[in-house]
């Protein structure tokens, strides 16, 4: 689904791997669980895809994952 050939992913592909909201990633930045973007612009974030995939303990492009923090 996400190769690992692209180096960081916008936050509605992060939203989409995780299956969660906007909330939820607002809030695991905030206590400092997730991994914190890498800002390319006044209103532009993108996200390392490989601390992504590790955070979700995505480990082959099946998309098999370990529970996430809730």
């Amino acid at each position: 689904m996400y190769s690992k050939e692209k180096l960081l992913l916008k936050q509605s592909e992060v939203l989409e791997l995780l299956s969660i909201s906007k909330t939820t990633l607002f809030r695991w930045r905030k206590e400092g669980v997730f991994p914190e973007p890498i800002q390319l612009g006044s209103n532009t974030v993108r996200y390392k895809t490989q601390e992504v995939l590790k955070f979700a303990g995505i480990s082959d492009s099946r998309g098999a994952r370990s529970a996430a923090p809730s």
